[in-house]
């Protein structure tokens, strides 16, 4: 959606339609012994934009979203029927965003104005690009990168590898199987968990990053 702050404010409806998805699952010899059948609901919502002028050069941007799918079926309200980890990106086409992890001095006072709900918006791009923002539902720093200890994607995009390496490595073989045969994506995780050396486990255990030296890069 495409907007012009302040003073504007537009609405943008979306529909992600119901849909079912079938993997395969071999068995013993290769032959397809059953599969794995993925649905879900059809979602509808939209994104509200808007923006306030609270200093000369400086803006505020509102965006929220709002999931409006009809309730047919009380039973039906769950996780199925929800926004899950959604994802805000916000492009300024002629403008700059401002760190609100570490705004500038001037503006520290409107950034910590800003209200925040279930989201945590950070600059990304490379180091020193302020064209981007990502809100997250998830707490990050600006210009988040995956850590260079991380033996490979562990789909978090974060720091925090090696508590989920740690939590596969103590489930029992069956749990492992059962996850593996979940998603082709987890049971990418529980292969690369297993094939992590002492060394690799090592490297996880931790390392100190100053985030404010990253986002001024």
């Amino acid at each position: 959606m495409a907007g012009t702050v302040p003073g504007d404010a537009t609405r943008t409806a979306f529909h992600v339609p119901a849909g079912q998805d079938e993997e395969p699952l071999a068995g013993a010899g290769g032959r397809i012994a059953g599969a794995l059948v993925r649905t879900w609901c059809g979602l509808d919502g939209t994104v509200d934009l808007a923006g306030e002028r609270v200093a000369p050069g400086l803006v505020r941007v509102t965006a929220r979203v709002s999931n409006t799918t009809a309730w047919t079926d009380a039973a039906a309200r769950g996780l199925a029927c929800t926004f899950l980890a959604t994802h805000l990106v916000l492009v300024a086409r002629a403008g700059r965003w401002v760190s609100l992890t570490d705004p500038p001095a001037p503006w520290r006072p409107a950034a910590a104005a800003c209200d925040n709900v279930g989201t945590w918006p950070v600059l990304v791009g490379e180091p020193g690009e302020r064209t981007t923002l990502l809100a997250a539902p998830i707490v990050l720093y600006d210009y988040p990168r995956i850590a260079p200890e991380s033996p490979g994607d562990f789909f978090d995009a974060t720091e925090i590898d090696e508590l989920l390496v740690l939590n596969v490595l103590g489930l029992t073989d069956a749990e492992r199987q059962e996850m593996a045969a979940s998603d082709p994506r987890a049971r990418e995780i529980v292969e690369r968990c297993a094939a992590l050396s002492a060394d690799d486990l090592m490297r996880l255990h931790g390392a100190l990053r100053d985030p404010r030296a990253t986002a001024r890069g």
